[in-house]
Order: C-alpha cells, then sequence, then structure tokens
C-alpha cells in the first residue's frame, strides 16, 4: 500500500464512520433527559479526538511540522463538525445543534495532544530513552 495512503486511510475511515453514524435516524437506545446529553457528548468528544488524532498523523507524515498539523487537525475537524451537524439536519429522526462542537472541539484538542505525547513517547522508546 503506498505510503500516501497508509498515512490518510485512517482519517478517511474515522470521517467516513462519522458520516454513517449521523446518518442513522435512531439506534433504538432510549434514553432520557441528562443521560442522552451525556451519552451524545460522549460519542461526539470521542469520535472527533479519533478524527484529529488521524488528520493529524496524515499531516505529519506528509511533512508538516507537529504544532501546525496539530492545529490545522483541529480545525479541520470542527469544520467537519459543522458540516456533520448539517447534515444530521436532513435526517429524519436526527436533531443538529451547534452546541454539539464544543464537544467535538474538545475532543479534537485531546486527540491532537494524546497523539502528541504518543508519539513522543514512541520517539524515545526507540531512541533508548526513558519516557
Amino acid at each position: 500500500m503506498p505510503r500516501r495512503v497508509k498515512a490518510w486511510l485512517p482519517a478517511a475511515l474515522v470521517a467516513g464512520l462519522i458520516f454513517v453514524l449521523s446518518h442513522q435516524p435512531s439506534f433504538g437506545i432510549v434514553l432520557y433527559g441528562w443521560v442522552s446529553e451525556l451519552v451524545s457528548n460522549i460519542v461526539h468528544f470521542i469520535e472527533y479526538a479519533m478524527l484529529a488524532a488521524a488528520i493529524a498523523f496524515g499531516l505529519r507524515t506528509e511533512g508538516m511540522d507537529a504544532e501546525d498539523a496539530g492545529k490545522l487537525a483541529i480545525l479541520v475537524a470542527v469544520l467537519f463538525g459543522v458540516t456533520d451537524e448539517i447534515h444530521q439536519r436532513f435526517v429524519p429522526g436526527r436533531s443538529s445543534s451547534p452546541l454539539d462542537l464544543i464537544p467535538d472541539l474538545a475532543g479534537a484538542w485531546t486527540g491532537v495532544r494524546l497523539s502528541a505525547e504518543w508519539k513522543k513517547r514512541r520517539g524515545k522508546r526507540r531512541s533508548g530513552a526513558r519516557p
């Protein structure tokens, strides 16, 4: 598999998963009130942490500086979140809220930070230094 495909396949798969999940009218799970909001926020957080980490990986593989890659990955992930909220407006049984962008942003930031830390620790292990 070409290097460029390996670099961007994770981001494409996560983006595709988010799209497929957002296109479902309902998952048949009945949750009420704050429990429903909590579950929704956790799912958004995890989805966008994975997406931003995958985007940052692709950008770093293309040669972008890690800090710049992280910033751009967060921006792209949040913009994807905006398009996801617009998409949900047209899916019967789904609702759309700009407030969903808060856990999207928090997740994207966390995903970028965790992936940067993982890369740093992995590099230290390869060089023989202790983390």
